[in-house]
């Protein structure tokens, strides 16, 4: 296996070497799940402090509502696409120097590999193009009961609706008609338009289509805390809690490349923190806090389906035309190729072992008798995935020519059937040593959120009503992670 060994302790999430390159030629991107409405508001009990402190052993129920859209197309087409590029050129020929080796061409990607016309009968020269977006929406409620001795649990459950969008976009420069005539990958017709290319019924995993939506569950947090009597003050207040995910949303398939997922791909996790407010100021109209909060948290492995690339072949290689098996070389010719698309290949059950995940949190709040305002900072932290096959690589799949029948070519890449002569024969099969495990993990990843609250009681009497806004935007310098914008409302009501 190609990865780092097991990274020591939460250090490892801001010195990953993964999170400070521009990722290209990723297979899956897992997007941190958007929970932030879900987290409870303490602000309601404030002015309902007591004499032995501000923190009224209230049960509470809390209802969200939560949209946004993420902002960083460009960068996230960069990741999806290889060599730090949004558009890609696509030819159907390449050119040839003397004596029939094969030389670079212009082009990107060379067309055959996506099944169309490979026999070189239609001219064909277009450009590529993704412009990536993730939108979400949805709701939750959370449910605080307090049990004795000062513990309390905390039961969140969000309903998330997700719709990721690639935007492909195909501008053909020069087509011929294509012979539908023909039979070629995987037994299929030839296509006559790359978007056509990217999602015919002969790709069993790795499609590249335009909007794909998920609605459901998202994963459950169950919390258990405790508030301890020493630290829960009028002018301080600290509370430990530890828990875990319930995993509830859907687990990501490989059917397609930017598939939406509703929350942490279904890995079970535990967590641990802390979070406490102090009184920095008392005002003549209002009281001003200062809150923090860390949260660690560690997601288990499991098994999901996943698309590799390999090493010495660049990026999109896991598209290249392929042999399933020795038998399919011997088998292949002109007229009946025995050729498949390399993805139903290089898509394999893996185990994801996501690791460790950290937030810190730190706000700071002007709390008025009937308003309150809140401008906060929250930085998170995501472990770099460690993926490897859930079996043994065995011997078979070979890289095909695009030339010739029964032919194998170990110099092939998306752009670039590169040949030399007389060294195509007896290739070896692909070693699991030549399987480039980067390609399909979420790297290392850093954000950071800044937010704005805006919140007022609604109702203060024993059974405090309180109202709330906000929006935040996330940002990172990493195109393995989203920059995004929220809004978000809610309501909160102690009995």
């Amino acid at each position: 296996m190609k990865h780092p060994s097991f990274r020591m302790g939460l250090c490892a999430l801001v010195i990953a070497s993964s999170a400070w390159a521009n990722n290209v030629s990723r297979s899956f991107l897992s997007i941190r799940p958007y929970t932030e409405p879900m987290n409870l508001n303490s602000y309601q009990l404030l002015s309902e402090a007591k004499s032995n402190g501000w923190v009224l052993e209230m049960n509470s129920v809390q209802f969200s509502v939560f949209g946004g859209a993420s902002t960083n197309s460009k960068d996230l087409a960069q990741y999806f696409m290889f060599n730090n590029k949004s558009t890609l050129l696509v030819k159907n020929t390449q050119d040839s120097g003397n004596g029939g080796v094969t030389i670079p061409g212009q082009q990107d990607v060379l067309a055959a590999h996506f099944n169309f016309d490979p026999l070189g009968n239609a001219t064909y020269v277009g450009t590529i193009s993704f412009a990536p977006k993730h939108t979400f929406a949805g709701g939750s409620m959370t449910f605080k009961a307090y049990l004795p001795h000062h513990l309390y649990l905390e039961l969140g459950i969000p309903v998330v609706w997700v719709k990721n969008d690639m935007h492909l976009t195909e501008n053909i420069i020069t087509s011929e008609v294509v012979d539908g005539t023909q039979v070629w990958l995987d037994g299929q017709s030839p296509v006559s338009t790359m978007i056509d290319g990217f999602k015919r019924p002969g790709m069993q995993y790795g499609k590249i289509d335009g909007s794909r939506s998920s609605a459901g569950f998202g994963d459950v947090l169950v919390k258990f805390g405790y508030d301890p009597v020493l630290l829960n003050r009028k002018d301080l207040h600290v509370t430990p809690y530890a828990g875990f995910i319930l995993p509830s949303s859907n687990r990501p398939k490989g059917v397609y490349v930017f598939e939406p997922i509703r929350g942490n791909g279904a890995h079970w996790a535990v967590m641990g923190g802390g979070q406490g407010e102090l009184l920095v100021k008392q005002m003549n109209h209002g009281q001003l806090w200062l809150q923090s909060k860390i949260e660690g948290q560690y997601l288990f492995r499991n098994t999901q389906k996943r698309s590799f690339d390999l090493l010495l072949n660049g990026g999109w290689s896991r598209y290249l035309s392929m042999f399933p098996d020795v038998n399919a070389v011997t088998n292949d010719t002109t007229n009946h190729t025995t050729r498949v698309s390399g993805i139903n290949l290089m898509t394999r059950d893996a185990i994801v072992k996501p690791g460790f995940q950290l937030t810190y949190d730190l706000a700071l709040s002007y709390v008025g008798h009937e308003y309150y305002g809140t401008f906060g900072w929250i930085f998170h932290a995501l472990q770099g995935e460690d993926v490897s096959l859930l079996k043994p690589w065995t011997l078979g799949p070979q890289l095909a020519s695009l030339s010739t029948p029964d032919d194998t070519n170990p110099y092939s890449f998306i752009g670039n059937a590169l040949t030399a002569q007389n060294d195509e024969t007896g290739f070896p099969f692909i070693q699991a040593s030549d399987i480039d495990y980067d390609s399909a993990a979420r790297p290392a990843v850093m954000t950071n959120v800044v937010e704005f609250k805006l919140g007022r009681y609604c109702q203060k009497t024993e059974n405090p009503v309180l109202c709330e806004v906000g929006s935040s935007f996330e940002t990172s310098k990493f195109n393995a992670a989203i920059n995004r914008w929220s809004v978000w409302g809610m309501v909160n009501v102690a009995f």
